[in-house]
């Protein structure tokens, strides 16, 4: 049974402005404490810097590794013709577009076509938009097939088919299944 002292008592501490104070300035201390005793994540590791490379984007405009300085990007290869895991990475990569819309001067995406005599820009744009791409944060990307191979095994060391995709042998038109972060100095 409480007596009246002790409820008085928790009444002036209840009623006092110091005590709410306390535990204000307790609450907001938690995750500042919580902040200061974690361990910063280590940097990622940096695999490789890029060789510079220039395209054609789905309008037909020159784009490479210039418009991308500064901005942290993503890559992906893929061929528009191919109905086995591309569909499925272009979505992945339409879900990271639709997480990071509000970064959109930051980071960017980038799909390298690894069947160029089909995909051209007029192929990519149609499938672009089949896909729902943002123009300002989404390129696809196609050109000389010898530049493209240089660039995605060369440069990206992601594997990729000695096949034209001329012939219709979509088999031969094998790519990568990773995706490629990539910062801001093309590292």
């Amino acid at each position: 049974m409480t007596t009246t002292r002790e409820y008085n008592l928790f009444e002036r501490l209840v009623g006092s402005p110091w005590f709410w104070l306390t535990w204000v300035l307790l609450i907001a201390a938690l995750p500042v404490i919580r902040a200061v005793r974690s361990e910063v994540p280590k940097p990622l590791p940096v695999l490789k810097e890029l060789p510079d490379f220039q395209f054609q984007d789905q309008y037909g405009e020159p784009f490479g590794s210039e418009q991308l300085l500064g901005k942290v990007w993503i890559a992906n290869f893929i061929f528009t013709r191919c109905t086995t895991v591309c569909p499925i990475f272009t979505g992945e990569m339409y879900e990271l577009q639709h997480r990071s819309k509000q970064l959109a001067d930051a980071i960017h995406l980038v799909s390298f076509t690894v069947d160029p005599d089909y995909d051209t820009p007029e192929v990519l744009l149609a499938y672009a938009k089949n896909n729902r791409v943002s123009p300002r944060m989404w390129s696809f990307l196609t050109g000389d097939l010898d530049q493209i191979r240089s660039t995605v095994v060369d440069g990206f060391d992601v594997a990729m088919g000695e096949g034209d995709g001329a012939s219709g042998d979509h088999a031969a038109l094998f790519h990568g299944s990773h995706f490629v972060l990539v910062d801001s100095v093309g590292r």
